[in-house]
C-alpha cells in the first residue's frame, strides 16, 4: 500500500522477514495469544518502573496525538469505512454506514455509493462498492482475482520471524492501532515490520476517518485464513496475569477491538 509513507513507515528489506517457507513459523492463534500476553507483561513492567500511569498510558493515547482538523464529506467517510471494512462482519451494514458517516437515509447512502462507483469506473480503478445481503463491501473486480491468488500463494510461502509474529499479535488483539502504539507496547521500533506485514497482505492500514494521519492498522481476512480463524472472535482470550484461554461465549475485556 503506497500510503504507508503517510504513517512514517519505511519500506526496507529487513532480516526479520526472510523469504523462507511459512511452515510452522506462523504457529497458531495460541502462539499469537502467548506473544501478546508477554507483550502486556513487558508493558506493565515498564509502566511500573517508570511510573507512567494515568490517562495517557491507560487510555492508549499515543504521544504526539493531535485532534482532527475539519470534517470530511460523507462520501470520503463512507469510502474510508469501506476501505477498512469490519473485521467482525463480512460487510458493513447500511444502518451502520449511515450512522457513522452522518447520512440521513438509505437513499442518500445509495447515492453516495453510486458516485463512488462512477468515480472508480471513470478512473479505471480495479475495485467497486458492492451491495450484498449483509451490507456494503469494497472489493476487487473479478478479473483481478487471479493476481490476488498469486499474492496469497506467495504469502503462504513466506516465513514470519518471532518479531514479526509478535507485531502481528499486537495488531490482532489491539486493532485498530497506530504504529506508534505498537512500538510503545513492544518497547522497540516496529514500523518496518508493520510495513512488511502490510506487503504480505496480513495487515492493512488506512487513515482514521476524519484524520489524514496517523494510519490505523488492522488484520485482514487473509490473516484469519492463515491462522484458521472464522473471525477475530476466535482468537484465544488472554489475561494480563495468566496464560491464554480458549474462546468463550460473550467475549472478554481483552477481546479484539473492532
Amino acid at each position: 500500500m503506497n500510503t504507508l509513507a503517510n504513517g512514517g513507515l519505511e519500506d526496507k528489506n529487513h532480516p526479520d522477514l526472510p523469504p523462507e517457507s511459512l511452515g510452522d513459523a506462523t504457529s497458531s492463534a495460541e502462539e499469537l495469544a502467548r506473544l501478546y500476553a508477554e507483550t502486556l507483561l513487558r508493558e506493565t513492567a515498564a509502566i511500573e518502573s517508570t511510573g507512567l500511569e494515568g490517562e495517557e498510558v491507560a487510555g492508549g493515547i499515543a504521544p504526539g496525538y493531535s485532534p482532527p482538523v475539519g470534517e470530511p464529506p460523507p462520501e470520503k467517510i463512507v469510502e474510508a469505512l469501506l476501505f477498512v471494512g469490519d473485521p467482525s462482519a463480512p460487510a458493513l451494514a447500511a444502518e451502520r454506514l449511515i450512522q457513522l458517516a452522518g447520512l440521513t437515509s438509505v437513499a442518500e447512502l445509495e447515492a453516495v455509493v453510486a458516485r463512488l462507483n462512477a468515480r472508480y469506473e471513470k478512473e479505471g480503478r480495479p475495485y467497486r462498492v458492492f451491495k450484498t445481503p449483509d451490507g456494503y463491501v469494497l472489493r476487487l473486480l473479478d478479473q483481478y482475482r487471479p493476481y490476488v491468488a498469486r499474492l496469497r500463494r506467495r504469502t503462504r510461502e513466506s516465513r514470519l520471524s518471532q518479531a514479526a509474529l509478535e507485531v502481528l499479535a499486537v495488531v490482532a488483539y489491539r486493532q485498530p492501532i497506530t504504529a506508534e502504539e505498537v512500538s510503545r507496547l513492544r518497547g522497540r521500533p516496529s514500523g518496518h515490520l508493520l510495513t512488511q506485514l502490510v506487503q504480505k497482505g496480513l495487515v492493512q492500514a488506512a487513515p482514521e476517518p476524519g484524520r489524514s494521519r496517523p494510519l490505523l492498522f488492522r488484520t485482514t481476512r487473509l490473516f484469519e485464513e492463515l491462522f484458521g480463524l472464522e473471525s477475530l472472535e476466535d482468537l484465544p482470550h488472554i489475561k494480563k496475569d495468566g496464560p491464554p484461554e480458549g474462546p468463550s461465549p460473550g467475549g472478554s475485556p481483552d477481546s479484539p477491538r473492532a
